[in-house]
């Protein structure tokens, strides 16, 4: 069985996402609630959230059929 352990660039590269992101996001808020509702804010990353989870999902499903081989 072949072993398939990501590269240590790529999982460098997405903690440095996930830290720059996490850590901008207070920034961000700050600055956008002070022009938008907050429950439009609410509603807008709850929307990119599914969009986002929605897309993993479908190629996931894709991978698990054979279609992205």
């Amino acid at each position: 069985m072949a072993d398939h352990r990501p590269s240590s660039l790529r999982l460098y590269t997405l903690i440095a996402v996930m830290v720059l992101s996490w850590s901008s996001n207070f920034a961000v808020g700050k600055f956008v609630l002070r022009s938008i509702p907050p429950l439009l804010v609410v509603g807008v990353r709850t929307a990119i959230a599914a969009i986002t989870l929605l897309a993993v999902y479908i190629a996931e499903a894709l991978a698990w059929l054979g279609f992205l081989d």
